[in-house]
């Protein structure tokens, strides 16, 4: 338990330094060539196109290679892992080169679709879209490494995958964009891509991995991993396809796509990397569990993810609602930027922000069930959340317009937690006893934090400048920080006194 906690926590820290400086770089080559560039706005598109196949295709390929070759390392049966990862790669590369040859054919027709249909602008989208569409074949190998890694215990290297990439976009911008522009920033972005895949695999061969070339449709676990794909493919989806149908719905709405897609990035995308820093540790854990037997240490896994989840993310909802004003003028309240902007993204946020712990309860539910090679029920949750989120927007955007678009997600989120919730006590049986006194706790602390976040929040005067809005942040959070945690401890709250059981023995 110990080692566990130590590389959540490890995890976690270098997931979220790298969620921050691939905003670092982001902010680099927008400032340098404006985000009313022509040829940048080509090149966010350019790149997006890979980006979203594989976000939910990357995903479905390394949840179905960890379970398989966990398992098969649990039974002592290396050299079948090996030739089962070493038949992925080699198979699904293929399948990658056969997208990428599509891409680069669909290259001259994608640009018709959009606004950069025609003259210099058309041929230089064609050029964009063919530059970028191998990137396709360094997710699909990034993919796979990340999942052999993580079946072999090693996170911070697959937490840390994105850091090159950041890095050399960083150096580029710093170093050669005066002279080579935006099309030396789609190569750097390529080589970036390539890095990210290239940096895995020198760790997986120092922990044992041996590759061999095959091509072995009829291995029974390849087998299996094709019939696991799909499902989890349309599970693994929901999320983006949500979030691409929100995005187009608030497009009905003035001003707000930028707001919207702004607090998604800002808030949404921070606490999956906490959840998917978690989960990266906790499911593999639960995947061997079940592959040995422990049915019971599976359990255990499961309820002190959720406890965790419960604990850090419920008290995290209600400071987020009460600073949403503070939080945005500190990170963006500059330049056109107005009052109104900040007010209508932080009711967006605060919206958003009261999904945080269905959000987290469903991914980690997700890979429960994917550690007992269930795929079918996250992939019926999948089907879900799309269409309950397309019911509650219809209807809640007749009656609080454009708000209704974070509130629906919400609702969705909520309902296939409780779907998956429910579906693992019947697949498991009784777990999580622990569960409800610590959401009672919980509530409980959170709700006091919340007077003492409101009350001081209330009280503290106008200041101005940068120091003044990291004041009128700081000072609320703080008491709010302190405040919880002197309540989970007076109350006994399970993850609390675990976290200074800790610190005794230590």
């Amino acid at each position: 338990m110990k080692n566990l906690g130590k590389a959540i926590s490890s995890v976690m820290v270098i997931t979220l330094i790298c969620r921050a400086l691939a905003l670092v770089s982001n902010q680099f080559y927008i400032s340098y060539f404006g985000a009313s560039d022509t040829q940048l706005n080509i090149y966010s598109y350019a790149v997006s196109v890979p980006n979203i196949i594989f976000n939910s295709l990357g995903t479905a390929i390394s949840t179905v290679v960890i379970p398989i070759f966990a398992a098969l390392m649990a039974e002592k049966k290396k050299g079948e892992a090996d030739k089962f990862a070493s038949n992925v790669l080699t198979i699904f590369g293929s399948i990658i080169l056969g997208l990428i040859a599509i891409g680069m054919c669909l290259a001259p027709i994608l640009p018709k679709f959009t606004d950069f249909n025609s003259g210099a602008n058309y041929d230089f989208t064609v050029k964009a879209l063919m530059i970028i569409m191998p990137v396709m074949l360094f997710y699909g190998i990034s993919y796979v490494f990340q999942g052999i890694l993580q079946s072999l215990g090693s996170f911070s290297i697959v937490a840390a995958v994105s850091l090159p990439s950041s890095l050399i976009i960083i150096a580029y911008v710093a170093l050669f964009a005066d002279k080579y522009g935006v099309t030396g920033l789609l190569w750097a972005t390529f080589l970036g891509l390539f890095m990210q895949a290239a940096i895995l695999i020198p760790p997986a061969i120092k922990k044992g991995f041996k590759f061999t070339l095959g091509f072995d449709l009829k291995n029974p676990h390849i087998r299996q991993a094709f019939s696991l794909i799909g499902p989890v493919l349309l599970g693994s989806g929901a999320f983006q396809i949500n979030m691409f149908y929100n995005v187009t719905l608030i497009a009905n709405f003035e001003n707000t796509v930028t707001l919207l897609t702004f607090v998604q990035n800002l808030v949404l995308n921070t606490v999956l990397a906490v959840v998917y820093s978690v989960t990266a540790v906790l499911y593999p854990k639960m995947t061997t569990e079940l592959a040995e037997g422990n049915r019971e240490g599976y359990k255990n896994t499961l309820t002190g993810g959720i406890n965790s989840f419960v604990f850090l993310f419920l008290p995290a909802t209600v400071g987020m609602v009460l600073v949403r004003n503070p939080l945005l003028n500190l990170i963006s309240g500059y330049g056109k930027m107005t009052a109104q902007d900040i007010d209508t993204a932080g009711i967006i946020l605060a919206l958003y922000s009261c999904a945080f712990v269905s959000i987290a309860l469903k991914e980690l539910l997700d890979r429960a069930f994917f550690a007992g090679k269930d795929t079918k029920i996250p992939a019926v949750c999948g089907f879900i959340t799309i269409i309950t989120n397309v019911i509650f927007s219809q209807i809640a955007i007749r009656f609080i317009g454009a708000y209704g678009v974070p509130l629906s997600y919400t609702l969705s989120s909520f309902s296939a937690c409780g779907f998956l919730l429910v579906k693992m006590r019947g697949k498991i049986g009784t777990y999580g006893k622990e569960s409800v006194k610590n959401l009672a706790v919980s509530v409980i602390s959170a709700s006091l934090m919340g007077v003492a976040v409101w009350l001081t929040n209330n009280m503290m005067p106008s200041l101005g400048g940068i120091i003044g809005r990291v004041i009128a942040l700081g000072v609320p959070v703080m008491a709010g920080v302190i405040v919880y945690g002197i309540c989970s401890i007076v109350f006994r709250n399970p993850v609390a006194m675990s976290v200074i059981g800790k610190l005794k023995r230590r």
